[in-house]
């Protein structure tokens, strides 16, 4: 699962920008140029999921403080992105179980339209539609074929025109002709869209993106779907509740807590010590201590030495690697990862580990960094990097790289993307 591609306009520094993403993503631009904000969006969706709309708009500031300054007050804010579910196999039977939808993508759109005075808002557009494939299911044959497809796209439309309406059902079937009477109605009438829509249209001060796991299976989860990582050193190396929750913090506050689980397990420790040797050889194991306190440390033996070392004796880089490797690899019910400068602190010859970590864990899940540090740039895919500029006026604005064809040819004669990154010639 991963998100294919973004529209975003009226947030923050952005007027209108396109980005279509790949499942490894190396954002980069310069200070203040807007990065951020890119990555605020996915904040505000998970918030929205989560929290809904009205605590997604509180927990950034309040709608003055969303909208682009430049813009007229008033002005629309509109957010619409694209899910790509192809390779997750979430499917869903219907007609007691003689059929099979699979889905196949999302696609998500909503308008806010903020009070031209004071703080209020209301929701001017709200949209999903999801896209399925048809399959026929038989329990009867061997797992390998129980399920055929029909080569039938099917799709149900979710649509609110303003707060006061009802959410409205638009049902399409490709290759309608195709298919017989008994699918035809079934998909017509699918119980599952119909409930989420009488959901939906209880709450019209609501987004339909807060109620979209009724439409996604049980194990889909709002609270893991995008986890954004600022790593603070300072964070890493405090003493954290052994009653913390389990999934890392977004700062890494809870790191001990988190070790301590995955230690508990042979082979997740055992996992655990081959990445960190992967980075740093030197590293003979990982250990956790409970304090009097309640609380959990963690600290870290050397080959050089017959003790280990508490973590506030640790450098900022053996931490930030540490925490790294567990949002990575260690974040299993996550699907999208989005880490924040995460070559802070860490030296550069470990870089390309660091990049190389990612492109393997964006086979399963996407991997999204932001950098604005060129040496990065030495190791990343050209397609995978998305550049961010800021005009004169303010405006943040997203170009690809490898759609240019000068930088093509720069590319081809041996300049690499960090020199034309530092030179300026990306923007």
């Amino acid at each position: 699962m991963y998100i294919k591609s973004l529209m975003v306009h009226n947030f923050k520094s952005i007027d209108t920008v396109q980005i279509d993403f790949n499942p490894m993503t190396m954002i980069i631009g310069a200070n203040a140029t807007g990065k951020s904000n890119i990555i605020n969006v996915f904040r505000f969706i998970e918030d929205i999921m989560t929290d809904g709309i009205e605590n997604a708009i509180a927990l950034q500031g309040g709608i003055q403080y969303i909208a682009n300054a430049n813009l007229s007050r008033g002005e629309p804010i509109e957010i619409q992105f694209t899910i790509d579910l192809k390779d997750e196999g979430w499917i869903r039977h219907i007609q007691r179980q003689k059929y099979a939808l699979e889905v196949e993508e999302i696609v998500c759109r909503f308008v806010i339209h903020p009070n031209k005075r004071g703080m209020g808002y209301n929701i001017a557009y709200d949209y999903i539609k999801m896209i399925y494939d048809c399959n026929s299911y038989d329990s009867s044959a061997s797992k390998d074929e129980r399920y055929a497809p029909l080569g039938i796209e099917y799709s149900t439309e979710f649509e609110r025109k303003n707060r006061n309406s009802s959410v409205k059902i638009i049902p399409n079937i490709s290759n309608s002709e195709q298919v017989d009477d008994e699918l035809k109605r079934c998909l017509h009438e699918d119980s599952a869209g119909r409930y989420f829509s009488f959901v939906a249209s209880e709450d019209k001060s609501e987004l339909m993106l807060y109620r979209l796991s009724l439409l996604l299976p049980p194990y889909f989860s709002e609270n893991t779907f995008i986890r954004i990582f600022d790593l603070d050193p300072k964070e890493l190396k405090k003493p954290s509740s052994m009653v913390s929750t389990k999934i890392l913090d977004e700062n890494g506050a809870n790191l001990a807590s988190i070790l301590q689980t995955i230690l508990r397990k042979k082979e997740s420790s055992k996992k655990l010590t081959s990445l960190l040797k992967g980075f740093l050889p030197f590293v003979d194991n990982v250990s956790v201590e409970h304090n009097p306190d309640k609380s959990v440390s963690y600290k870290i033996k050397e080959c050089y030495y017959n003790k280990s070392f508490y973590a506030n004796f640790l450098s900022d880089g053996t931490v930030s690697i540490l925490a790294l490797i567990l949002a990575l690899y260690f974040e299993d019910h996550s699907n999208i990862i989005i880490l924040e400068e995460p070559e802070r602190n860490i030296h550069p010859k470990l870089l390309a580990n660091l990049i190389s970590s990612a492109e393997d864990v964006s086979k399963e899940k996407q991997v999204i960094i932001t950098t604005h540090n060129p040496e990065l740039l030495k190791y990343a895919n050209c397609d995978d990097v998305r550049m961010v500029t800021r005009a004169n006026c303010g405006n943040t604005s997203v170009t690809k790289p490898s759609d240019d064809l000068t930088i093509k040819t720069f590319l081809e004669n041996d300049l690499g993307l960090e020199d034309l990154f530092v030179q300026g010639l990306l923007e």
